[in-house]
């Protein structure tokens, strides 16, 4: 049986490929496709073409992981691996950039990266994890939970550009912002922006907002008319609105998200397990979940420690005082 090395170098509209030998002979130097139906089905006759020169019988092939600019790829490497007799996997590029340091090899060009996924896959076939079902099972979660990240930290930068207008606008109010700006007070600048609207509001208005009581809206109005608030004009307060209501707008949107992220990763039973843990909340396990995928991938707990950086301590003591 005569086995091929397909790398791939995936870049953003297009790929490079390279196919070796078990021996690291080239037996098809670079070429590169575009990320297109018409490039997608070059490849497979490329490669049906190249099994037949050499008499390949099996191609294992294999795209860096990339963000997701190698998916195209590796779902059409998946779907007509049976066709011609190939087996695809997602590696590690890290893993792949110490191998080519090891074998002191430059990757400068897309061909010489292929190169070294090629070669990679020979050095080392114990790491290469061929038609791995995990990625296909976690890549949406994964994404989707990357995405609620990406809104968290864009909410608090906004939260960031507001404390900076309530210097202006009402700085007694950032009291009570130490930790968190509390939603009482994200309510109270959507309606009444700066310290003139607050002075001038009824005791009666302002508690219809919600987690302000009578006492609140007392020392606020007393806070609002000894305020030493610079600016009051219709400008600062339409930013004050408007990034509020930003600020609103994501937190509403992240509420939503997290409950289709959990209810979506609910099924798995793993979610449940990693909730037993003190500290682990629903949101969070699904975050370990999507970090880990299969816990079968690591051989022992200190492993997954060094995956996620980390050097856990078992406190007996500690542990003793929160039953």
């Amino acid at each position: 049986m005569k086995e091929a090395f397909l790398g791939i170098d995936v870049s953003k509209g297009y790929a490079d490929f390279f196919l070796i030998d078990k021996k690291k002979k080239i037996l098809e130097p670079n070429f590169q496709l575009d990320d297109t139906a018409k490039g997608h089905s070059k490849l497979i006759e490329v490669l049906k073409t190249l099994k037949q020169k050499h008499r390949i019988t099996m191609i294992y092939s294999a795209v860096e992981s990339t963000g997701g600019y190698e998916n195209n790829w590796l779902n059409l490497l998946k779907e007509k691996g049976p066709e011609i007799n190939l087996q695809v996997a997602r590696v590690n590029p890290y893993g792949v950039k110490q191998d080519s340091k090891a074998g002191m090899i430059r990757t400068e060009t897309d061909g010489e990266s292929a190169r070294c996924v090629a070669e990679y896959l020979v050095n080392h076939p114990e790491k290469v994890p061929y038609n791995d079902p995990g990625y296909d099972l976690f890549d949406s979660l994964r994404r989707l939970f990357k995405h609620i990240r990406t809104i968290v930290k864009q909410k608090a930068q906004l939260q960031t550009k507001l404390e900076k207008h309530l210097y202006l606008v009402f700085p007694e109010l950032l009291s009570y912002c130490r930790e968190e700006m509390p939603m009482w007070i994200l309510l109270l600048l959507q309606k009444f922006p700066t310290v003139k609207e607050v002075r001038e509001a009824s005791l009666k208005a302002l508690q219809q907002i919600p987690g302000i009581s009578e006492r609140k809206a007392q020392i606020l109005k007393e806070k609002a008319k000894k305020s030493v608030a610079s600016v009051n004009d219709h400008i600062i307060a339409r930013l004050v609105t408007s990034t509020v209501s930003e600020i609103l707008l994501k937190t509403e949107t992240i509420k939503e998200l997290k409950k289709i992220l959990e209810k979506e990763a609910g099924n798995d039973g793993q979610v449940s397990l990693l909730t037993t843990f003190i500290g682990i909340a629903e949101y969070s396990a699904v975050g370990l979940l999507v970090a880990i995928e299969d816990i079968n991938r690591f051989s022992s707990s200190k492993k997954v420690c060094s995956f996620f950086g980390l050097h856990p301590v078992f406190n007996k003591v500690e542990m003793e005082s929160l039953r």
